[in-house]
């Protein structure tokens, strides 16, 4: 699967009027190929907007951009009402489990989105996916509040690599992050492997998730 990440810087007047038109995007839910959508604001910069997209592929997301994305984008207006945009793609490398079911299903139905974007050390990428693999899914399998998640790699830097997690509350998500969280860190010695690795943490907004036409 292709994953697309996005994040838009919104100023705090456009903020409710960015949200409405997230609305628009539901049309999405009919094309083929698309597995879904949910974003929200982050919680440690209230101006930042960040929505994940979910393909069955490259080539499904780029007949949509051809056929669909700009008539979607000026029904929803959205071009005047965020300040600047970053879009990464990602190549799903493989699912975290966690509650029943797809972890692209309950990560729709999470609370808090938990996403880290790591840099890795070319000579540490086969250690990272391993610990990741041997380390921290189990880990994370286990945690009560883990709804679940994805892993994937950059599909234009091979040393770039993101982690999607889903929480179902927000005070689950803090307990773990500083506690378990720091010891499946430890365990899989991360920082080892890393040259830098930024952390969102995003209160999703239900209004926000587009279900796949499949799902809905």
């Amino acid at each position: 699967m292709y994953l697309k990440w996005i994040n838009c810087r919104v100023s705090q007047a456009d903020r409710p009027a960015f949200s409405a038109a997230q609305q628009a995007w539901r049309a999405l839910g009919e094309l083929d190929g698309f597995h879904g959508q949910f974003g929200g604001w982050s919680l440690d910069k209230p101006e930042l907007a960040c929505i994940l997209g979910i393909w069955k592929h490259m080539a499904s997301h780029k007949r949509f951009m051809s056929d669909t994305h700009d008539s979607i984008t000026s029904k929803s207006g959205q071009d005047d009402l965020y300040e600047t945009s970053v879009i990464e793609f990602m190549d799903l490398l493989f699912e975290i489990p966690g509650a029943s079911g797809s972890p692209i299903h309950t990560l729709g139905s999470s609370i808090l989105l938990r996403v880290v974007i790591s840099h890795v050390h070319s000579n540490r990428q086969a250690h990272f996916v391993q610990m990741q693999k041997e380390i921290r899914n189990p880990g994370l399998t286990k945690l009560d509040g883990f709804m679940g998640g994805l892993f994937g790699r950059s599909d234009s830097d091979s040393d770039r690599f993101i982690a999607i997690m889903g929480w179902r509350d927000q005070s689950s998500h803090e307990h773990d992050e500083q506690n378990a969280l720091v010891d499946l860190r430890d365990e899989s010695s991360e920082e080892k492997d890393l040259r830098s690795r930024d952390v969102f943490r995003v209160a999703l907004d239900p209004k926000w998730y587009v279900p796949s036409k499949t799902e809905a």
